[in-house]
């Protein structure tokens, strides 16, 4: 635990979205308002999620301060979003979702308000009426 309390993430930091099975239909999400100190990396994780989860969408939103969502650690080229509202779609890999959240703000801890939202097959349906189908297929 940091000294500042709970609400105050350490570089390097896994945060466990526990998205559980049976908890309710499609789009069970879970949300928390958390600290990133300066130039930190964490990593967003949904584990033991249900064989029906299809996808599982992570959100990141801080208001004022830009932060780094990225499919993998290395930064590259169409893996990774900059900004204050950010959200990436992620298929499991078996039974676990993961994202990293980076704050490259060199002077600001950045407050933010994290959100992580299990997709079935219906939910991934509700999602894709809002996308162009090209858009759809390249997420498959």
């Amino acid at each position: 635990m940091s000294p500042c309390g709970d609400l105050f993430y350490l570089d390097g930091d896994v945060i466990p979205f526990i998205l559980e099975a049976g908890k309710g239909a499609d789009g069970l999400m879970l949300e928390e308002m958390r600290v990133l100190p300066v130039m930190s990396k964490v990593t967003l994780s949904a584990p033991n999620l249900a064989p029906t989860v299809r996808y599982v969408l992570f959100e990141a939103h801080s208001f004022l301060y830009n932060l780094t969502l990225s499919y993998n650690q290395t930064l590259t080229p169409s893996t990774h979003l900059n900004g204050t509202n950010l959200g990436l779609l992620v298929k499991p890999k078996g039974q676990m979702a993961q994202i990293m959240l980076q704050n490259f703000n060199i002077e600001s801890n950045v407050t933010v308000l994290l959100v992580a939202k299990a997709l079935t097959n219906a939910g991934k349906n509700i999602l894709f009426q809002k996308l162009c189908k090209t858009d759809a297929k390249s997420l498959l």
